[in-house]
């Protein structure tokens, strides 16, 4: 909470801050940044703060919780650009990593077992939930970087069944096939 106080501050005030952020993606290791924020964004339960890092000079996304030794730098003062919307670039997209993309429908069929998740869910704000007479859901979204969707389906398992797009479903197809590779078929 300490964290999002102060990054809210600093936003509010524009004033850069500087922290020690640790990337999953580069084997857990941790620099140091200094990064003028744009906002905050929420993404299923996980905060990010998008904002210009001086490190990278260009615009990047962190993951809150992966911020440590977070402090507001006082004598600084920044400007966001007039063109840039946190709706414009992450209100459509699925994930967080995705740079704005065309759009894409995604229909999924989803199991009576588990339907009562996407009636009280939001997944995603252009989520649309219709019931079924058997008791599942035809579910449809409409997202930019759909591809950020596959681990995320994937974690349903044989409870959630993409109707479309094509290359969506061939995706999945080829993640199951790696899996019955990886595990033997029984």
């Amino acid at each position: 909470l300490q964290k999002m106080l102060l990054l809210f501050q600093a936003y509010r005030r524009q004033k850069r801050v500087k922290f020690h952020y640790t990337s999953a993606s580069c084997g857990e290791r941790t620099t140091a940044r200094e990064v003028e924020p744009y906002g905050l964004v929420s993404r299923n339960g996980t905060w990010y703060l998008p904002g210009h890092c001086h490190q990278a000079n260009d615009l990047r996304i962190f993951r809150v919780d992966h911020i440590s030794r977070l402090t507001i730098v006082e004598n600084s003062i920044y400007r966001i650009p007039n063109d840039f919307s946190l709706a414009k670039k992450y209100g459509s997209v699925w994930g967080i990593w995705t740079s704005p993309s065309p759009t894409e429908t995604v229909r999924l069929w989803v199991s009576a077992a588990i339907a009562s998740n996407f009636e009280t869910i939001r997944y995603h704000p252009s989520q649309t939930v219709a019931p079924q007479p058997d008791g599942s859901l035809a579910v449809c979204f409409t997202v930019g970087g759909v591809g950020e969707m596959v681990p995320w389906l994937l974690g349903f398992g044989g409870n959630v069944k993409v109707l479309e797009p094509e290359w969506l479903k061939a995706e999945l197809m080829e993640n199951a096939r790696n899996l019955l590779q990886q595990y033997g078929t029984p």
